[in-house]
């Protein structure tokens, strides 16, 4: 069992992991500042994220090129060129971190499919994540073959609610209003309107936004959207499916909306004001013939958001500036 001192220069020295001697600051390990990777009060959590810092490392910085049977002996040569081998101090200490290296190489060859490491260190997601997804079978769901909308009930039941279940903190938001706030984003509501629909205060939606989602979820659904890709290949998903994670970022509701966004635009109430002057006209165009229809119906456009009660005049202006929508 690794003590508290050991737990945190062990920290230290797997957040420098990879980067050359000299590229951090020449401190005691005892002596770094606390992180975001400091030992927490929840002693389970500190080491379950030791553990997944320890098994990242070693993903992302063993060559895919290396066999399973020179795993240990590249682990060794790879902690010699860091800063393990020049902060820490002693040789007891030194054979510790090479040993719970080693072990987590071991443990990692045991558990998890070679060919699977190459998906693991592309996605950014640990083991344990890759594990906790395979056993909810959430990649196996035909949902993602089939998904054309963002809100879908069995997506947030199958799909959305298994992934926060995941990632739960202990103490934290309840997933009956996080799933709440996340519907009425991605149905275009303002943090008002969601926090009168759900009967809290606009600072508590904020809060969820910012941590829940816009963290913790965000996170982890960009994870899992990079590892099915691997698993069914881009032509075998579905376009909304793929591009979840970016609607929930952007709080969109169509891959019209994306497009938009990925062209430069900025305001999401103009963006969700633009979607329903194309729904009512009937315009299902996308990507650059989407954008070059905007710009040759800006009159049109102009009219139909002046006229919007939801989309306000500064956002107007500025999504026109935006997507070079003239006057006339």
């Amino acid at each position: 069992r690794l003590n508290r001192p050991t737990l945190r220069v062990l920290r230290c020295l797997v957040a420098c992991c990879g980067k050359p001697y000299g590229s951090c600051p020449r401190k005691r390990p005892n002596s770094y500042p606390s992180t975001r990777l400091s030992v927490s009060t929840n002693s389970r959590q500190s080491h379950l994220a030791l553990i997944d810092s320890i098994d990242h490392a070693i993903i992302d910085l063993v060559p895919e090129s290396v066999s399973s049977e020179q795993i240990s002996t590249s682990i060794d040569e790879l902690l010699d060129r860091t800063l393990a081998k020049h902060q820490s101090q002693s040789e007891a200490f030194k054979k510790t971190l090479h040993a719970v290296f080693r072990l987590r190489g071991a443990s990692l060859q045991q558990s998890i499919p070679r060919e699977s490491w190459a998906v693991l260190k592309k996605s950014g997601a640990t083991p344990r994540f890759w594990k906790a997804v395979n056993q909810a079978e959430l990649l196996a769901n035909p949902l993602w073959q089939t998904l054309d909308n963002p809100v879908d009930p069995a997506w947030r039941d199958q799909i959305v609610l298994p992934l926060l279940a995941m990632t739960e903190v202990e103490g934290g938001t309840p997933a009956a209003l996080i799933v709440q706030v996340i519907e009425g984003w991605l149905s275009g509501r303002t943090y008002a309107e969601i926090a009168q629909s759900s009967g809290r205060d606009t600072g508590d939606i904020l809060a969820v936004m910012c941590e829940e989602i816009g963290f913790r979820l965000q996170d982890s659904a960009s994870k899992l959207a990079q590892l099915a890709l691997a698993q069914h290949g881009v032509d075998n998903i579905s376009e909304t499916a793929q591009a979840w994670p970016s609607l929930l970022q952007y709080g969109l509701g169509t891959m019209q909306q994306l497009d938009l966004c990925e062209r430069g635009a900025t305001e999401r109430l103009a963006v969700w004001g633009i979607q329903r002057f194309l729904t009512t006209t009937n315009v299902e165009l996308r990507g650059w013939r989407l954008a070059r229809h905007l710009r040759r119906n800006g009159p049109a456009l102009r009219m139909t958001l002046a006229a919007d009660e939801r989309v306000p005049r500064l956002c107007a202006d500025r999504i026109y500036h935006e997507l070079r929508i003239a006057h006339e």
